[in-house]
């Protein structure tokens, strides 16, 4: 019998030191423990995830949205969380002659213009952060509006006053060349 209990105890002494402290999407990051996975619990980043097309001025934009599992996200102090996330890869093509004028889809993360969710999607917004770290760490906003079960978003990009000076060839944030668009239009989903 004690051989039972010491086995049942040992197992369920184990079963708990194992378990992972998970949080639902929404959760702030300096509210949980070290370790903590802030997981898309609900399926929420599922509608939005696929190809997605827009067009102006001549030009055609695709932005394939990917779901990134159990992402790990440091700070400096040490402390660090695992989050899910959405990311972002885009081309821009002409749209008479399908020639590709700017594109991320071969780069890999952490390795140029980059675009990732912030958060979850909430009252049929949802943000994303767009990166450039080959353009002066240049950064701005990009949200999306809409429904994504209807098969169509809004899409709004806006600046953001966050840009690296230092060795940078420009003197002014506005005259750094963005290569996603700054333009408002509607975005298909096409996949």
């Amino acid at each position: 019998m004690k051989k039972i209990i010491l086995t049942l105890g040992l197992f369920f002494g184990l079963f708990l030191y194992g378990q992972e402290n998970v949080a639902p999407l929404g959760t702030l990051s300096y509210d949980v423990p070290d370790g903590t996975y802030i997981k898309d619990m609900d399926n929420v980043f599922q509608p939005y995830v696929g190809t997605w097309k827009g067009s102006w001025d001549g030009k055609t934009f695709v932005l394939r949205i990917e779901k990134n599992l159990k992402q790990l996200n440091t700070f400096p102090d040490g402390s660090y969380y695992y989050e899910d996330e959405l990311l972002g890869k885009f081309s821009i093509s002409d749209a008479a002659t399908g020639a590709i004028i700017e594109t991320n889809e071969g780069v890999p993360y952490g390795e140029g213009a980059e675009i990732y969710s912030v958060g979850r999607p909430k009252d049929s917004r949802f943000s994303f952060i767009f990166s450039d770290g080959n353009r002066c760490s240049n950064s701005g906003k990009i949200l999306l509006r809409g429904n994504p079960a209807s098969g169509q978003l809004n899409y709004f990009y806006s600046f953001k006053d966050s840009w690296n000076s230092e060795n940078c060839q420009y003197v002014y944030q506005h005259d750094i060349p963005i290569p996603i668009p700054t333009v408002r239009m509607i975005l298909t989903k096409v996949e």
